[in-house]
């Protein structure tokens, strides 16, 4: 009958031993440096996108606060609309991600 190991460094039930050594959506082991390069550039990109989805929402809900509060309607939370400044910023945040974005794929294509 096999004898339990109780020297073994306890961790979570569920957990892997060496976390990091493979992240979820990360590269799988055993691809080159090319692939696994151009894998990360198109993560980033994803990303970036997805932030400006967050972003566009957020501007989006501002501005649909604004017309309802405009026409008289009782709306809530009371953060909404945006200030002009934090509104413009988003805009101005946008307009980075796609630049990042842009020069990510250049990247990606040499």
């Amino acid at each position: 009958m096999a004898e339990p190991d109780h020297t073994a460094p306890a961790r979570q039930s569920g957990l892997p031993d060496y976390p990091f050594t493979h992240i979820p959506g990360a590269p799988p082991d055993g691809v080159g440096d090319v692939e696994k390069t151009q894998l990360e550039i198109v993560s980033a990109i994803a990303g970036i996108e997805h932030v400006k989805l967050v972003i566009t929402c957020l501007l989006a809900d501002s501005d649909a606060y604004g017309e309802a509060w405009a026409d008289g309607e009782a709306v809530q939370p009371l953060s909404w609309p945006l200030p002009t400044t934090t509104y413009s910023s988003l805009l101005v945040a946008i307009h980075f991600l796609n630049e990042c974005a842009a020069m990510l794929r250049y990247d990606l294509r040499r």
